[in-house]
């Protein structure tokens, strides 16, 4: 019989888990940077609704993508671009050569890689936890999830005071790719996709 906390299962969450904390941490400094150099909230939401509109329109797609896809590659491709988008992002902010433009660019790349991300973590999830621990492997993984949303919310304005907006950023890409290299490890059962017999 598997257990629930075998490597797979773990190896995902971990990957989720700092994935999520770099995110709120970029999100919160990216947003006083921009407030910073613009002074407009306007553009602080536009920035912020970039995400929901790709999520929009083009999550109803992603799922049959992913279905087609290996979907380990999915998962470590896509931390490993958001990892580089960062990286880039984090370089021009400590250069002073960063400027708004690239910073919508960036959050419109980081959601098309989100959007891809998300389904085939799930999907993949579905498949890594034993069936009999479905309920209890589902509420491990979205309880983690909440502890590290508030842990990032709750720390990401003393650390973006304390270490700076480029190094914060710059963090956030080495995080990605951290997971992304981690998350190579991960076992991909073998399972029917979308449109085989």
């Amino acid at each position: 019989m598997k257990k629930l906390w075998n490597k797979n299962f773990v190896l995902i969450l971990q990957g989720n888990a700092v994935s999520a904390i770099g995110d709120i941490l970029y999100s919160v400094a990216i947003g006083y940077w921009v407030y910073a150099q613009t002074n407009s909230s306007a553009l602080m939401g536009i920035m912020s609704s970039i995400s929901m509109f790709v999520v929009m329109f083009v999550s109803p797609f992603s799922g049959t993508i992913i279905d087609k896809c290996n979907r380990k590659i999915v998962i470590v491709g896509m931390d490993v671009l958001r990892g580089i988008i960062m990286l880039a992002i984090g370089i021009l902010a400590f250069s002073n050569q960063l400027n708004v433009t690239f910073v919508l660019i960036a959050a419109f790349l980081a959601a098309m890689c989100s959007v891809f991300f998300s389904p085939a973590v799930n999907t993949l999830l579905i498949d890594i936890i034993p069936h009999d621990d479905m309920i209890r492997g589902q509420s491990v993984q979205s309880g983690i999830t909440s502890f590290t949303n508030l842990i990032g919310k709750a720390l990401s304005g003393a650390l973006v005071a304390f270490f700076g907006i480029p190094l914060i950023i710059v963090m956030n890409g080495i995080s990605y790719l951290l997971s992304a290299l981690t998350e190579m490890f991960i076992e991909v059962p073998k399972t029917k996709r979308q449109g085989e017999k």
